[in-house]
């Protein structure tokens, strides 16, 4: 499939990998396999689509350089076309193909669910994918981001509804220790996310977790029932447990988190989760209902590779050739 909707290339080819490179080639065999399979794949795709570009592209002699960028697509459970496409030089392919050496840049990308996961080696490709986790520099970021959107929320336009018993000056302090203590939480969450962190930064990031969870606890004693303090357990207890803070370095699975969060908390009786849930519960309510979720948005179900492939050229003709009017 061809197209282009970047700023940064004139033309993307898009490539849905169907086969890993065979396991009976030699390692050091795998680059040239790769190489000689992507430069088929990418001939065929410019083929189907517009067979004179090829030859444009090979005589091409204009300034400034053309730029492609070609992606190959469910490479989560293709390790050895993974490493291959790595070690690959895109200008190896291009000189392949017979593009211009001088007038033409090529760009080489692999995507799919699980590529290099540490954990989890096969991604939503592969039949026994469960959830994989794709590390992101701003997966957790963009968590983080709602998170807090929404604990101001809960302060400014939706306030929580306090006892008549508690005074002003008590639930301010009260809500003002909670907020200032998921700051902390939030401070100390990449530090003690990152690769080499000492156990002095995961001690700090226990140390935080434990006072929020103290002050949510204060909050629920001075508060009356309240979707508010409910959704705020819900994200206290998801970033308590091992597996949803792992889920979140995605950013896919951080954005169904927060809204599977906001969703139970709609559902779920104060009684339910006011101090908090088990890790059992927060994955059973919180975790397995997105990560089903994250799994049906990773691929069509029912549908195959043929007509996902129809429907992507069809609305990308639509978005640049005609223009969406829906």
């Amino acid at each position: 499939m061809l197209t282009n909707v970047s700023d940064e290339t004139d033309l993307t080819v898009y490539v849905k990998l169907e086969r890993d490179l065979s396991p009976e080639l030699r390692k050091d065999n795998w680059h040239w396999e790769f190489k000689k399979l992507a430069v088929q794949l990418v001939q065929e795709a410019i083929d189907a689509t517009c067979q004179g570009l090829n030859g444009k592209l090979t005589a091409c002699k204009e300034a400034p350089l053309f730029k492609v960028r070609i992606c190959f697509d469910e490479m989560g459970d293709k390790p050895r076309a993974t490493h291959a496409c790595c070690a690959v030089n895109p200008r190896a392919i291009r000189d392949a193909l017979g593009w211009s050496g001088e007038h033409v840049e090529v760009c080489v990308f692999a995507a799919g669910t699980g590529i290099w996961a540490a954990k989890n080696h096969s991604g939503s490709e592969n039949y026994r994918f469960r959830h994989s986790i794709l590390r992101a520099p701003r997966g957790s970021d963009l968590y983080w981001t709602f998170r807090m959107e929404l604990l101001v929320s809960s302060k400014m336009q939706r306030p929580v509804s306090w006892k008549a018993s508690t005074t002003a000056t008590q639930t301010t302090a009260c809500f003002d220790r909670f907020e200032a203590a998921v700051a902390m939480v939030r401070r100390c969450w990449n530090i003690s996310s990152s690769n080499g962190a000492s156990h002095d930064k995961f001690q700090q990031r226990a140390d935080a977790i434990c006072k929020r969870n103290n002050a949510l606890r204060e909050c629920f004693e001075l508060a009356e029932s309240s979707e508010e303090l409910i959704m705020q357990s819900l994200f206290s207890a998801v970033e308590s447990d091992s597996a949803c803070t792992l889920a979140l370095e995605n950013p896919r699975m951080a954005a169904l988190i927060v809204a599977q969060c906001q969703k139970l908390a709609k559902t779920t009786l104060v009684g339910q989760v006011a101090r908090g849930m088990s890790g059992y519960n927060v994955r059973r309510e919180v975790l397995q209902p997105v990560a089903e979720k994250f799994r049906s948005l990773s691929g069509l179900s029912d549908t195959s590779g043929e007509e996902a492939c129809r429907l992507l050229v069809e609305s990308f003709r639509k978005e640049e050739i005609l223009g969406s009017e829906e």
